[in-house]
């Protein structure tokens, strides 16, 4: 075929059905989704012939479904399509109600494989569509299986507790710039997290109101706080108030803070509500061992992202899932560093980083490798590379927590090696640890840095799932094996974070309110 003629297209209206049947016995449809433009790729399996049909959505869809209907009534049809957000639903909905299989192509695949067809790296929606056809051909695509309405409501839920979360932060710090200028030493008494601190902004508003009636102040204080607040932190609350440093507060300024605090309850009042509903619709769809291992929110997010352990044949399917399988990039002089792919959605890689945080806290055996693990990168990375390290340990030993297996880390990590070579870094690691009480200014001014695109982001289509026969993980670096046989941990390189991770855990937690 002609490069001028291999990506004409035609008008959805114009084309005959008959046109379509003559193509061959089997045709297969690859259609590249979009907002508006859609173009679709009819094509018989053998011979490659094809016709590129387009059309505008939504007030011509239906005669590209009578043309798929019109073709299957006498062709065996298949369609292939690309996660593209939720603007391909509408379309994956009609072809599961009418029957048809769906397979679904990635879009990375269909990137990297621009210049299969033509020898050019240039992209464009034709293009798309004869390419995940040709990718289907190669058994590249896997059958996209219908969303059912829990995991659909699952989702929804998830992305409600998500949002309150988000909102959360913002108020944080839009109350914390508010008191810097008005009441500063408010913020050196009370944590954000301390609900007290958000009551006297939605009742008092500022620190002249405080001052003006301190005997209200006080009862009010003692009245929310109850045994909670000592009468030295409510002395210093009225104390604070009459000596502030801070600018004297306009009415409207102090409207605007006893908003920002009314609302933030508000919103935590509703977060809680979501998470409650999250742990009952999750504990009817998982075991409870892994309620208890993740926490409600996490293993309800991997379920809402078709992350359920229980779909993936082996563990390292379910890894590579995530986006937390290796890769390496080496040239004959170079040899690149193993860094994870990242592939996927980045919200459950981002819930499942953060409980790996949470196991270093309360586990003495994960601690303990953790601690050894830092040591042995000299401290580079802060701790994150022994983090991800984790991370990627505890997705494989969810896949069997999933399966009713009760979590062991001994079964993780060699124990006995890491006694003996590090008797009194286990010991250690035995003891509580009194970094989670430190101050949580570190961890407030670094809580977006691990949210960062350059650590968990990835550009994720719907965040589904790719569910294809995976490939094997990269084999592990031989000189990474140490002489007991054991592989070690290869290092990863995300980027430096300042703080403990036991700070990260405790500020992002998802079983911690904002």
């Amino acid at each position: 075929m002609a490069k001028s003629r291999r990506y004409k297209q035609v008008h959805v209206n114009t084309v005959d059905v008959m046109t379509l049947v003559e193509l061959g016995p089997d045709i297969q449809v690859g259609f590249d989704v979009a907002k508006t433009n859609q173009v679709a790729s009819f094509q018989d399996r053998e011979s490659g012939r094809g016709l590129i049909v387009r059309w505008e959505h939504p007030q011509e869809t239906f005669a590209f479904f009578d043309l798929c209907l019109g073709v299957r009534a006498r062709r065996g049809v298949e369609i292939v399509m690309e996660p593209s957000g939720t603007y391909g639903d509408p379309f994956l909905h009609w072809f599961h109600t009418n029957n048809f299989k769906v397979w679904r192509v990635l879009g990375a695949q269909v990137h990297a494989g621009a210049a299969a067809i033509d020898g050019v790296r240039s992209g464009h929606d034709a293009k798309s569509a004869r390419l995940m056809v040709a990718i289907h051909k190669l058994e590249g695509s896997s059958e996209w299986l219908a969303r059912e309405e829990a995991t659909r409501d699952l989702r929804a839920l998830v992305g409600m507790h998500a949002w309150h979360d988000d909102q959360a932060r913002r108020l944080v710090g839009m109350a914390e710039g508010a008191l810097a200028r008005s009441w500063p030493e408010l913020t050196r008494l009370f944590k954000p997290r301390s609900k007290i601190y958000w009551r006297l902004l939605a009742h008092f508003g500022g620190p002249d109101a405080v001052a003006a009636d301190p005997d209200e102040a006080a009862a009010y204080m003692r009245r929310t706080g109850r045994n909670f607040l000592k009468s030295e932190k409510i002395t210093a609350v009225l104390t604070s108030a009459e000596a502030t440093l801070g600018v004297p507060m306009s009415e409207a300024e102090r409207r605007h803070l006893k908003l920002i605090g009314s609302e933030y309850l508000r919103v935590l009042e509703a977060r809680t509500e979501l998470a409650d509903e999250l742990d009952t619709k999750v504990r009817d769809m998982a075991r409870p061992q892994l309620v208890g291992l993740l926490g409600a929110t996490t293993t309800a997010t991997l379920f809402a992202y078709n992350l359920d352990p229980l779909r993936f044949d082996n563990p390292r399917a379910f890894v590579k899932a995530l986006g937390l399988n290796l890769k390496v990039r080496s040239s004959g002089k170079q040899k690149g560093r193993l860094r994870i792919t990242k592939r996927g959605a980045p919200k459950p890689r981002m819930l499942l980083v953060l409980a790996a945080g949470r196991l270093i806290q309360r586990d003495p055996v994960v601690k303990a490798w953790h601690m050894a693990k830092r040591a042995r990168d000299g401290g580079k990375g802060k701790g994150m590379i022994s983090l991800i390290a984790i991370t990627r340990k505890l997705a494989t030993a969810v896949w069997h927590v999933a399966r009713g297996n009760e979590f062991d880390a001994r079964k993780l990590f060699d124990v006995d090696r890491l006694a003996r070579r590090n008797p009194a870094l286990y010991a250690a690691a035995e003891a509580p640890s009194d970094e989670a009480d430190r101050d949580d200014e570190i961890l407030d001014a670094h809580t977006e840095t691990l949210l960062d695109q350059s650590l968990l982001d990835n550009p994720a289509d719907d965040g589904s799932v790719h569910h294809e026969q995976l490939d094997a993980e990269e084999p592990p670096d031989p000189s990474n094996t140490n002489p007991d046989g054991h592989v070690q941990q290869p290092p990863l390189t995300p980027p430096d974070l300042p703080g403990p991770i036991q700070l990260l855990v405790d500020k992002l937690s998802d079983d911690h309110h904002p």
